[in-house]
């Protein structure tokens, strides 16, 4: 490998790292909006609620429901950004090492980058992208993979996954990610809260 070819692979993998850290800090951004706004809730019903309906009952509710629809807006965004950046930082790794097998390199960077020690993870049968792939979908396959091998060595990772049906209902109730926890988090939130406006605007009124 010429010094020119190495400088190139160096900035990929740093681009790679760039991408990654991005995507964790969307992560971070994510769950500390979430944090503020529980926070903001509880404060409600522990200084507020308890006392009797009224305008600041109605305002507050009012405000809490505003700020759910701008967390739920938020979770879209932050999403599609964690999706991009991950997705991006999968692309160089094919870019740096392709889509065959393991190698030596390819361990030995994956190790320098994520500090990664099961050398369990870098068997020439299993995808070399673990990182990229550590999900249900991947966890589901690695158990059937060993499953297999025990009656057939050569068995492959390719093999092991055509051997699952994801569509069944089983599988699918595993692989809701964490955007959809949070989706419906604050769908289940602001529901909450307009029913309790329309119950206090009903009672200071009544």
């Amino acid at each position: 490998m010429d010094d020119e070819k190495k400088l190139n692979i160096e900035h990929l993998i740093e681009f790679m790292i760039i991408n990654v850290e991005h995507a964790r800090h969307v992560e971070n951004e994510r769950l500390n909006f979430t944090y503020i706004y529980v926070a903001a809730i509880i404060g409600f019903f522990s200084f507020i609620f308890n006392a009797d309906a009224s305008l600041n009952t109605i305002f507050s509710l009012l405000f809490l429901i505003a700020l759910g629809f701008i967390g739920f807006l938020l979770t879209k965004r932050w999403s599609d950004v964690f999706d991009g950046h991950m997705n991006k930082a999968k692309e160089i790794a094919l870019m740096i090492y392709g889509d065959k097998n393991i190698s030596d390199n390819a361990k030995d960077a994956s190790l320098l980058i994520y500090g990664i020690d099961d050398q369990n993870k870098y068997e020439p049968l299993y995808n070399r992208y673990y990182y990229f792939k550590h999900n249900y979908r991947h966890r589901v396959v690695l158990r059937r993979l060993k499953q297999l091998s025990q009656t057939n060595p050569h068995a492959t990772y390719e093999e092991a996954a055509c051997s699952i049906n994801f569509n069944s209902k089983w599988h699918l109730s595993f692989q809701i990610r964490t955007k959809d926890l949070f989706y419906l988090f604050y769908f289940t939130v602001i529901c909450t809260l307009s029913a309790l406006l329309i119950y206090s605007i009903l009672k200071l009124h009544g």
